[in-house]
């Protein structure tokens, strides 16, 4: 556009296409005036042409575009100059800050601090938009509906020159209560909680119900009744044009939400006429109406959380709630939309003036989802204004009348740009159930009054009606007994009740009825036992009561008898127990010898009879008593069980007698009881013999004989076995006064001695000489002849030593010892040692020590030390050219030193040797076991044992013809293993070997190796399935890109789809025979997720393994996020919200959040946006549904979700919610410690979250109190009402508390943090004195001071708290210390009672506590110590606490006496397993009942889980007990029998192993003893390491008097041993066994230094 010049600084533009307002607008922005001329022409600029202003008239050309607008004229211009930015807006209203009442008008004040020529639009939030300028009456506005509003105000120049400026206020519109109905069951019955009455209120706002029935009351909130707004926004402050025509409207946009009832009207008039208004209401005219989406003839699903998924070419129309490839505003009413409509009713509703109103409605007109107003003009009515809303959901009109019952197609209606300014509000009620319980019928005045809490000047709403009661029954309770007999009559009576004309129904679960009876008492019989039910129900015609009671049948036990046969000592005795008639009974076994009661079931016996094994320990006449028990009868019985002791070993004691003088003949047996002998000598039968010793017998005296031989015969029996024997008995002369003497007492090696035996009488004898050296000789006379005279021995000894020589002189009468002493002198120099080198650890590894020498010297003493860890000096005899082994107990160089020495010199030897490991085992643990031409192939060689280093090479032979490879052997431990890899050039097959090599052995290992086409990562290409719809398949495609071409039908794939499916996995063939050569594998997924499928390829040379992901998906529908926060009180509660409200929210606490959908699909992200005070503050993707957020702004957010997968998504409804702040990590601490009286005592207060709207309320301890809040008006604790303003302090800022004190003494400061949803109290306790000296500072050491993360003790073991003190004080001060402990809830943290601490010493710095002095639950323990003087009034005070929770312990399962784990039997031989005689509740006293029960027996072969122990006698039948009897067939195998023990929630599991061997053992079993600290544990004992422990074996079925012995093992835990166990040497041992009771006793003594042991 051409410039015009003009005067000053005028420059211009021609108005060709702009407007004229537009180009006055920016012309005004650049300068302070515009000037236009001739209609066409703009000057802007800053001077005024001269000579000045004229006539307005003489400006009289119409602006170009702007026909309305003058703009100068031929020789003249007009002017406008600029305008100012309005600055400095501000509106607010009478209602800010205190809610109004609705139809009350609000009356707004607008200020600015600069602007020109202002004009304002207003937005009343009310849904009518924003006004236009400066309408009339624009600062008021009268609120029809209740709600929160934020009225904007916006500000400009006339001209719109700048940016609008804008300012908001709120109102909140609150409602009275509106009207209240009441209506109730027809008739109440006494003692029915059914009974009620619904309360219905139509309107109001913040609403409390007081109910009033006779003289009883109660109050409680109910919710806003939800409200629809039928209809438009309406416009409240301007005109509107309207139609005054006669003409029928259909509003469609006027549809109704909710079913209930119109409370009123909204409308703006534009000509008021009669007043009158025709309305109608119109329904849907079809059968099937859904409101969700606008349709007929469907099905109607709930629209809470309901979601469309639509296509890709689609969109989704929320007006229709459907997809549609055009989505237009109105498309709800669009030609797929409901157009048929049935006029329900109509209404004339009657305006009072012109422009806005609200008309209430006085009659009840009931709408439905769904609906819609129908408007029906009439001439001289009043006329409603029109808004312009072009195709935003207009009206249509239509010539059909609205008479009830009429039908209108709204297809052949007209439609309009305009929708009628009028629209109803809806409400649909809020009902509340008041539930009642009558005790006394009446006839009640019930009277409901709804009151509003924010507008309590309001009205209330009152609902009155009446209530009818008649008496009801109040209880039906069946008295009868629980256990009743078989075929016998039982009654069944109710107890008494209340109720006119009551009758019973009686209905038993053994088929039979009594209906109708009007009897309270049943008899009855059952015919068969079992537990049957049996139910009544009590009625009248108003009410009834229904109960039933369980009742077991039992059969009488009758017929019990028991009966045994006798049995040797040590086989079980077995008793035969039968019974006729009975049934759940427990027959409890007392076996007569003081051993533990037995129980058993019916179900251990067979039918009717059992046969019960028991082994008594000692022989002897039992008397065996069973008595056999249910809840109905009992009866008992006896039985004698004889054990009789095998006779053993019967001998003669002595077989001769002197000749000429009486004897006796005695004879003796190992064991036997109940003995009967049978004695002949000489051919009579002697019939008197007495026992004078145990297991001892003799004859009478029997006289003298001479020399002689006299037949004896002897027979022993009882009546399990028998024995005898046949001698010569002797008679003969006794050995008088033998001698052994020689001359010689020192010799030299090779002399000769002679040694001469001599006595005085003797016959049939025999004189035999040991001489000390191994060599012995012997001289023997005639048979009955005397001794002839002295007889001479001659002997050479070579060895050095003493030598004790020794002559025996013997015949049937006696023996006698006589002993010579010689001594052979020999040296030690002349001994030399011999060790191997190496030795190998097979384990163990042996080797011998020799001594080389030709002479044995003089008394050596020979040590040898093995050079082991554990290895002690140890003193042995010496032994020349003969071999000492040693086996040695670990791998390592060992220095083994011997010393020999005696009186003549010493010669020590000092030897070296490698103790080896031995290779074990070698083996390839090849990946493939062929391997690809071309490509690496590793060859892995495992040992498993074997060196490791240098102690070990190892030679690789690839047969490739190159050189092998040696390495040092890098793998270690159990299965080491060493790889090397190779590359083939060729398709040969090869030999592969590897030679293990140690300084004492060589083993090899070779293995043929094929060589194949293979294929690397590079050769196979997998194509993922992508994203299917659920249900669909899911196609994996491999394909082969390498060069060269694999064997046929070598290659295979298997998938692992990622969702734990084997179905399709494979392996499947893939046969390549070509490059490109692919393969296709479908899979359909049974879930829908996104899945990590791997995909491996692989042949016997070769596998590639690729990851792909498959994604599964269905459509998302209804998303739903439930939110919650886990509280701290109630302790990780689940709350939905601070009110479970799902409105406030703590900042402190994590957001939860759980996604769901109504399809259960899954969702690969769910995109959350949260907004806050208009702005985002958070976007995040999160990929599970369930997450959690923190929030730590105050206030009220918006959350929005988008849940999303590869083919749909979904977003919740908008939840709003407001997030406040709990008080957290209030702290109350002591600033300064030494204060004097009127000196300022200061406290430190800190918060890590101060809370919303927080009040700390301060009690001095001396009467004063302080109120610190930044809102003092929230602080309305009552105790603290009277505190004055000037003790009312804000609370930003304020850290530290000041307060001074008037006397000397002890001070408890009580300060309380507390909030709407949260509270913290502290007390701080401290001293006031002019002393220098202040509390001690206490503590717990390894504390908790949170009830929610507390120090956790067993309630089995000990609990040691140790209280720490710091005293500062300058004076002498009695120190007292104490504790107590309270019990707490663990949810609430609150103090539940105080736990009795009269038993305990509390006056320690430490307090103990014994295992199960304290029962389960949550603890709070306080260590207080007091400083007091015997003078004066100031004492010091501190206290600390700990929390602490007592847990159950384990359980402790043994199945036999000491925990034994592993027993043997022989054939024969039973094995009996009782473990709740042994298994022990720690958290129980050992001599309470235990409590613990059998849940479940399990028996099988050891290693072989598919077997079981039939063989064994073994059912898995629940019992308290198991009896297995070993038979041949068992011999040779080892059994693992295990039983469940349980209690409560708490379980164990007990096992033995049973191994069947030949002979029979003892039943022995190993306990700790007297001395030791250990615990009992379900697998062994635990003894703490560096603790002594006693062992003491005992045996079951051990004779008494029977001479036992016992050879002790001690084994630790070693993979290179057999069983994995290695027995400990003697050296191992020393220093740990501090006392064996004989090394063949019953008892050990051990220090333990190993981790693990068995024994």
């Amino acid at each position: 556009m051409p410039s015009v010049s003009g005067d000053g600084d005028l420059f211009g533009f021609h108005v060709r296409r702009r407007k004229h307002l537009l180009l006055n607008k920016l012309c005004l922005q650049i300068s302070l005036l515009s000037l236009w001329s001739t209609g066409k022409f703009c000057f802007c600029g800053n001077t005024l042409p001269s000579p000045g202003p004229v006539a307005e008239n003489l400006c009289d050309v119409h602006c170009i575009g702007e026909p309305t607008q003058r703009c100068g004229g031929v020789k003249h211009v007009s002017v406008h100059t600029a305008s100012k930015r309005v600055a400095g807006l501000a509106i607010a209203s009478d209602a800010s800050g205190t809610p109004i009442s609705v139809d009350t008008p609000v009356i707004i004040d607008v200020s600015i601090a600069s602007g020109m020529d202002v004009t304002y639009q207003f937005d009343y939030d009310d849904g009518a938009g924003r006004t236009s300028n400066n309408v009339t009456n624009m600062l008021s506005r009268t609120y029809s509906v209740p709600g929160e509003y934020n009225i904007h105000v916006f500000a400009n120049d006339v001209n719109q020159t700048f940016q609008d400026s804008v300012a908001a206020t709120a109102v909140k519109v609150e409602a009275p209560p509106g009207e209240a109905e009441v209506e109730c069951d027809h008739v109440f019955a006494t003692y029915v909680d059914g009974n009620k009455c619904t309360l219905t209120v139509w309107s109001g706002t913040s609403l409390d119900v007081s109910v009033t029935v006779q003289s009883f009351s109660y109050n409680f909130e109910v919710p806003d009744p939800p409200l629809s707004l039928a209809g438009l926004g309406v416009p409240s402050k301007e005109a509107l044009a309207g139609d005054a025509t006669p003409q029928t409207y259909l509003l469609l946009g006027a549809e109704f939400t909710v079913s209930g009832r119109i409370l009123g009207w909204e409308m703006n008039i534009e000509t008021l006429g009669s007043g009158a208004l025709t309305m109608a209401i119109l329904k849907p005219a079809c059968g099937t109406y859904c409101y969700g989406s606008n349709k007929c003839g469907v099905t109607c699903h709930s629209t809470s959380g309901q979601s469309t998924t639509c296509l890709a070419s689609e969109k989704f129309c929320g007006q229709s709630a459907m997809c549609d490839a055009s989505c237009t505003p109105s498309s709800r009413y669009d030609d797929s939309a409901q157009l048929t409509w049935e006029v329900v009713s109509t209404h004339t509703i009657t305006a009072s003036s012109l422009g806005y109103q609200y008309v209430s409605e006085s009659s009840i007109i009931e709408v439905e989802p769904g609906y819609i107003l129908g408007l029906q003009t009439q001439s001289g009515q009043a006329v409603v204004g029109r808004v312009t809303v072009g195709s935003d959901q207009p009206d249509v009109f239509h010539s059909t009348d609205l008479a009830a019952g009429n039908t209108i197609d709204a297809s052949t209606a007209s439609t309009m740009t305009e929708r009628h300014a009028i629209r109803a509000i809806a409400s649909g009620g809020t009902k509340v159930h008041l539930p009642f319980l009558f005790t006394q019928a009446g006839n009640f005045s019930l009277t409901a009054t709804a009151s509003s809490t924010t507008l309590p000047s309001s009205p209330a709403s009152t609902a009155t009606t009446y209530v009818l009661v008649e008496e009801g029954v109040n209880l039906a309770i069946i008295t009868s007994p629980v256990y009743v007999i078989t075929s016998q009559p039982v009654a069944f009576e109710v107890e008494p009740h209340t109720g006119n004309n009551v009758l019973y129904n009686w209905t038993l679960s053994d088929g039979a009825e009594f209906l109708q009876s009007t009897d309270r008492i049943l008899s009855h019989t059952f015919s068969s036992r079992g537990q049957y039910q049996v139910n009544v129900t009590v009625y009248n015609s108003v009410s009834f009561k229904e109960n039933t009671t369980d009742v077991i049948v039992e059969d009488e036990i009758l017929g019990l008898s028991a009966s045994t046969v006798v049995q040797a000592q040590g086989t079980p005795s077995e008793i035969t127990l039968v019974l006729s008639s009975g049934s759940d009974y427990t027959c409890t076994w007392d076996f007569g010898d003081g051993g533990a009661v037995q129980n058993t079931d019916e179900a251990e016996l067979n039918g009717l009879g059992l046969k019960k094994a028991h082994l008594y320990l000692s022989a002897g006449t039992y008397t065996v008593t069973v008595t056999c028990a249910n809840n109905v009868s009992s009866q008992s019985t006896t039985t004698l069980a004889q054990v009789q002791q095998s006779i053993t070993n019967l001998r003669m004691t002595s077989e001769g007698a002197n000749k000429g003088d009486d004897f006796y003949i005695r004879w003796e047996v190992d064991a036997g009881t109940d003995i009967t002998f049978q004695l002949t000598f000489d051919g009579d039968i002697i019939t008197t013999h007495t026992e004078y010793q145990t297991n001892k017998w003799q004859s009478d005296l029997q006289p003298g004989r001479p020399v002689s031989d006299i037949p004896l015969t002897l027979t022993a029996t009882n009546l399990i076995s028998s024995d005898s024997l046949s001698v010569n008995f002797k008679i003969l002369t006794a050995i008088v006064n033998p001698t052994f003497t020689s001359t010689t007492v020192n010799a030299s090696s090779g002399e000769s001695i002679a040694f001469i035996a001599d006595m005085e009488a003797g016959s049939d004898l025999t004189v035999t000489v040991a001489f000390g050296d191994g060599n012995s000789n012997s001289y023997t006379i005639p048979p009955n002849t005397d001794w002839p005279g002295a007889y001479t021995f001659g002997h050479t000894f070579y060895n050095g030593g003493i030598f004790q020589v020794t002559a025996t002189f013997a015949n049937s009468e006696g023996s006698y010892i006589r002993i010579h002493t010689v001594s052979v002198l020999v040296g030690v120099q002349s001994i030399t040692c011999e060790l191997p080198e190496f030795a190998l650890y097979y384990p163990p590894a042996q080797a011998d020590l020799k001594f080389i020498g030709e002479v044995l010297p003089t008394e050596p003493k020979l040590t040898i030390n093995w050079g082991e860890k554990q290895s002690q000096d140890r003193q042995m005899a010496l032994a020349l050219n003969t071999s000492y082994p040693h086996m040695f107990g670990d791998t390592g160089i060992l220095h083994v030193v011997a010393t020999i020495s005696n009186f003549m010199g010493t010669k020590t030897c000092n030897k070296t040797i490698n103790i080896v490991e031995k290779l074990d085992n070698p083996h390839f643990k090849n990946k493939f076991p062929k391997a690809a031409v071309g490509l690496p192939f590793e060859v892995t060689f495992c040992l498993h044992r074997g060196p490791s280093f240098a102690q070990c090479n190892l030679t690789f032979d690839f047969g490739d013809g190159n050189p092998a490879t040696q390495i040092q052997r890098a793998g270690e431990g159990q299965d080491g293993c060493d790889s090397l890899e190779v590359v083939y050039t060729d398709k040969v097959t090869k030999t592969v070997s590897v030679t293990a090599q140690t300084l004492m052995e060589t083993v090899s290992k070779s293995e043929a190796v094929s060589i194949i086409d293979g294929f690397q990562d590079s050769d196979i290409t997998v194509t993922g399935p992508g994203d299917v719809t659920f249900g669909s398949s899911s196609i994996f495609v491999i394909t082969y890109v390498g060069g060269s071409i694999p064997e046929s039908n070598s290659v295979s794939i298997i998938i692992d789809y990622g969702d734990g499916s084997t179905a399709d996995s494979g392996p499947h063939n893939f046969n390549i025979s070509s490059t490109g050569a692919s393969k296709q594998i479908q899979h359909v997924y049974t879930s829908d997720n996104t899945f990590n499928a791997q995909v491996t390829v692989f042949s016997d040379c070769c596998s590639v393994i690729n990851n792909v992901t498959a994604g599964v998906y269905k459509a998302i529908t209804g998303l739903q996020a439930n939110l919650f926060f886990l509280a701290d009180i109630p302790l990780n509660q689940v709350k939905n919200g601070l009110e479970d409200n799902s409105i406030f929210y703590p900042t402190n606490k994590a957001l939860n959040f759980v996604m769901s959908n109504a399809n259960n699909a899954f969702a690969t992200a769910y995109d959350v946006t949260v907004n806050f005070g208009g702005s985002t503050i958070l976007t995040c993707k999160k990929t599970s549904p369930t997450f959690s957020l923190y929030l730590n702004d105050t206030g009220s957010h918006t959350i929005d979700v988008v849940a999303s997968n590869a083919i749909s998504s979904d977003s919740i409804t908008s939840k709003t919610i407001n997030m406040y702040e709990l008080i957290e990590g209030f702290q109350v601490t002591d600033a300064n410690h030494k204060v004097r009286v009127y000196e300022p005592k200061l406290l430190n207060i800190g918060f890590t979250r101060v809370g919303t709207d927080t009040c700390v309320y301060v009690d001095y301890g001396d009467g004063s109190k302080s109120i610190y809040s930044d809102n003092t008006l929230k602080c309305t604790e009552s105790a603290y009402s009277t505190v004055s303003q000037s003790n009312k302090h804000a609370l930003t800022g304020v850290n530290q508390l000041s307060h001074s004190y008037g006397k000397e003494r002890l001070y408890d400061v009580t300060v309380m943090a507390k909030n709407a949803h949260s509270s913290s109290t502290v007390v701080v306790s401290f001293s006031i004195s002019n002393v220098d000296c202040e509390k001690p500072s206490v503590s717990i050491s390894d504390g908790s001071s949170s009830f929610a993360e507390p120090i956790k003790y067993k309630m089995s073991s000990f609990i040691r708290i140790r209280g720490i003190s710091i005293i500062s004080c300058a004076d002498n001060y009695q120190n007292t210390k104490s504790w107590r402990i309270e019990q707490i809830d663990p949810l609430l943290g609150t103090v539940t009672g105080a736990v009795s601490l009269h038993s305990i010493d509390i006056s320690k710095a430490e307090l103990n506590l014994d295992p199960r002095f304290l029962a389960l639950g949550l603890y709070k323990i306080y260590y207080k110590m007091t400083m007091d003087k015997s003078y004066g009034d100031v004492k010091f005070e501190a206290e600390a606490f700990t929390y602490i929770l007592v847990e159950e312990s384990d359980l402790i399962g043994v199945m036999m006496r000491g925990g034994v784990s592993e027993v043997e039997r022989g054939a024969g031989q039973y094995l009996t397993l009782t473990p709740l005689s042994f298994s022990t509740d720690p958290d129980v006293h050992p001599s309470a009942a235990q409590g613990i029960s059998v849940k479940s027996w399990l028996c099988h072969v050891a290693g072989n889980d598919n077997t079981n122990c039939t063989n064994l006698g073994f059912t898995s039948s629940v019992t308290s007990s198991k009896s297995l009897y070993v038979t041949g067939s068992s011999i040779g195998t080892t059994y693992m029998i295990s039983a469940t023990l349980s209690k409560g929630d708490r379980e164990v599991v007990t096992t033995v192993f049973l191994s069947g061997v030949t002979g029979v053992p003892p039943f022995a079993y190993i306990m700790p003893d007297e001395g030791s600290v250990f615990y009992q544990l379900s697998d062994g004992f635990k003894v703490l390491q560096s603790s002594r422990l006693a062992l003491n074996c005992m045996c079951e079925n051990c004779a008494a008097g029977v001479s036992q012995s016992y050879l002790w093992k001690v084994y630790s835990d070693d993979y290179r041993w057999p069983d994995g166990w290695r027995e400990l040497s003697e050296d191992d041992m020393h220093d740990r066994v501090l006392g064996i009771d004989g090394n063949f006793k019953k008892h050990l003594v051990y220090h333990l230094l190993f981790t693990k042991i068995k024994s």
